[in-house]
């Protein structure tokens, strides 16, 4: 409890000097003075034993610089009214463990619950835990208080800024055709194992894909047309190696990474992102094809805990996924290094990493 220790400092000295000097004054001083250490002490106490908070995050998506509202709720269960109270919260980023300060000074708190709001600004993506650590509650000089432990916490997901990459498909990549258990929902294939749809014959349609039984039903020849699979010819190799404390390019290499994924998903091609898993000891695949399946990924990413590593992981995938081929490698390293192939399209600059990543074409 704070400040007791002076003030309890200050009845000795007064009490000293009162036997000293043999002063009524000094003495009454000190009686008055312990009166009111002990006041202030049974008042702490009984505010800490009636007075329980805890906090609310209405929203737990948000964007990088937008204001994010912190509701914080406090229930005094006393008649007597709180006349002074602080909210100690840490905001920590799980990724790099940085933690933030924010303390919430709060008006009269009267008996029951009452609701109080903050906002904090977070300027990286990542998720952040909002922690209610303590609340400082006061006596009714306002001078000394008590911490109520809470250790509520509450965690905030910050979505990072895509930048537009450049891509360009080539008929190779567009035409790839692999392994998958995802077939296609506007196109036809040669996929034997699905189908497609059944259409009526048309001139140049094979005898071999006419629907005999459908045809004697209909009274018309009618042709089946296989599925195409929805394959994967490019694969993106997230090699984070030798992950330190506040390493600053861990945020650049996440953004970089979640550009290049957005952008290749909205030029149309199907992709794998992968990478290694310390804590399983193994890698994670990731199939982006769809806003759901590229907002998983953000989130699985963020909540990796990067360790350095002396496993390949290409050569780690192509053991584990050894029956499924794919066209094109991309590579990014710790250094921001985008690899084609093993060939070196472009090192970003963390400093110009907006600039770096729209200006350099990908071509597959």
């Amino acid at each position: 409890m704070s400040n007791f220790g002076f003030l309890f400092g200050i009845i000795l000295y007064l009490i000293y000097m009162g036997w000293i000097y043999e002063s009524v004054g000094f003495m009454t001083l000190a009686y008055m003075t312990a009166v009111l250490f002990v006041l202030s002490f049974f008042v702490i106490i009984y505010r800490k034993c009636t007075i329980k908070g805890k906090i609310q995050v209405p929203i737990g998506i948000s964007e990088i610089g937008k204001p994010n509202t912190i509701k914080l709720i406090i229930t005094n269960n006393s008649a007597i009214p709180l006349t002074r109270i602080k909210a100690v919260l840490i905001v920590e980023d799980t990724l790099t463990k940085a933690k933030r300060k924010c303390v919430m000074r709060l008006p009269v708190v009267t008996k029951g619950t009452h609701t109080f709001e903050s906002s904090v600004i977070l300027n990286n993506a990542g998720n952040y835990e909002i922690i209610l650590k303590s609340l400082r509650v006061y006596d009714f000089t306002g001078l000394f208080y008590g911490r109520v432990k809470v250790a509520k916490t509450k965690v905030i997901q910050i979505m990072p800024k895509f930048i537009d990459v450049p891509v360009t498909l080539t008929e190779a990549t567009k035409n790839f055709y692999g392994e998958s258990d995802i077939y296609e929902d506007e196109r036809a294939g040669h996929d034997n194992s699905e189908l497609f749809q059944v259409r009526e014959f048309k001139a140049g349609d094979r005898l071999q894909n006419i629907h005999w039984k459908m045809s004697a039903k209909q009274d018309d020849l009618m042709v089946k047309e296989q599925a195409m699979p929805k394959s994967c010819p490019v694969v993106l190799f997230l090699d984070y190696k030798g992950y330190k404390k506040h390493n600053k390019n861990m945020i650049s290499f996440m953004q970089a990474a979640f550009s290049i994924s957005f952008s290749l998903m909205d030029a149309g091609c199907n992709h794998y992102v992968t990478w290694y898993n310390s804590a399983d000891n193994d890698l994670v695949r990731v199939r982006i094809d769809s806003d759901e399946s590229l907002y998983y990924y953000i989130e699985l990413v963020m909540k990796n805990k990067w360790m350095a590593s002396s496993e390949d992981i290409a050569v780690r995938y192509k053991e584990k996924y050894c029956m499924e081929p794919y066209v094109w490698k991309l590579a990014l390293d710790e250094s921001l290094e985008l690899k084609k192939q093993d060939e070196t399209i472009i090192k970003y600059s963390p400093k110009e990493l907006e600039k770096d990543i729209s200006s350099v074409e990908i071509l597959l």
